[in-house]
């Protein structure tokens, strides 16, 4: 069946093209990201997962095939991605569940070097496709994708270019709220959640703290992108963040923490240093938007 659906829609697309060169994508209804399940329980025709080379080979003028994601367990939403993020196919959310859980997803998409990422219905028509999303559309339904598009949105540019030349790191928040390692080259960075901004990872010293309020249910995540060698650019929602070196013997430091923005030419405009203890314990982040320029040495 898929040979059949996608070679009809090939010579659609290849029709279209002929008169309008636009770049094409097919989006699939998507199946178990684990396993194969059994026919006529998903859209077998579509480019599901294990389809994704029958869908290539019989519909050369499709230009990548895209997710519709609606599952809402971190496992899952991220096995989708590893499924379609291929280096014969750029990974694109045609379509994304609207709730405020989704949100965080966008950090794993752009950290795999994501292309794009659309969530279904957040204009105020009245409409909501609850369950696959949230109840209602409002300004609270929202404000989570808000928080995460405007870490990216001044600098989208910059990481664009970054993430195309394969220098990108991204991690969501997963449900479990364990900590999570991205391999950054001669650095390795470590992120936690549900931190305060002050104190050690684990530290017994100041007794048993409550969590921060705004960490009930996982919402944090982290992006990186190198520039440069020895250079990081950094933000993140919710979320801790601890560099060091992938070889502690290698003589390796962190010489200043900028905190920053992009200007409209892509170039770097200093605000201020950060120093002390707002960096001896990690890169702390809440939903205040902020980006950091990260400057290594060798001694």
């Amino acid at each position: 069946m898929a040979w059949s659906v996608a070679s009809y829609v090939g010579q659609v697309a290849a029709a279209g093209k002929a008169e309008y060169p636009l770049p094409m994508y097919a989006n699939a209804s998507l199946a178990d990201p684990f396993d194969r399940p059994p026919p006529g329980t998903y859209a077998s025709g579509g480019p599901v997962w294990s389809m994704i080379e029958v869908w290539q080979a019989a519909a050369p003028a499709i230009d990548f095939l895209a997710p519709d994601i609606y599952d809402r367990p971190s496992a899952r939403f991220e096995r989708h991605l590893d499924r379609y993020a291929r280096p014969d196919n750029a990974l694109f959310l045609a379509e994304v569940g609207n709730d405020q859980a989704y949100a965080r997803i966008l950090f794993s998409v752009l950290g795999r070097g994501g292309i794009g990422y659309s969530p279904f219905g957040i204009d105020y028509t009245g409409y909501a496709n609850f369950p696959l999303g949230a109840k209602a559309i409002t300004e609270e339904t929202l404000t989570p994708l808000r928080d995460v598009y405007r870490l990216i949105a001044p600098w989208q540019r910059v990481w664009a270019k970054a993430a195309y030349e394969g220098r990108v790191w991204g991690v969501t928040e997963p449900d479990d709220r364990k900590a999570q390692t991205m391999d950054l080259g001669d650095w390795t960075a470590t992120v936690t959640y549900q931190q305060w901004q002050f104190g050690a990872t684990g530290a017994t010293w100041f007794g048993d703290l409550p969590k921060p309020d705004a960490t009930a249910a996982p919402n944090g995540g982290v992006l990186i992108a190198q520039l440069n060698p020895g250079e990081f650019f950094l933000t993140a929602h919710h979320a801790r963040v601890e560099l060091a070196p992938k070889d502690p013997a290698s003589r390796r430091m962190i010489l200043r923490y900028e905190e920053g923005h992009f200007d409209a030419d892509g170039r770097w405009v200093f605000e201020r240093i950060w120093n002390g203890d707002q960096t001896d314990y990690g890169l702390n982040f809440t939903d205040r938007p902020q980006l950091l320029r990260v400057v290594t040495a060798t001694y």
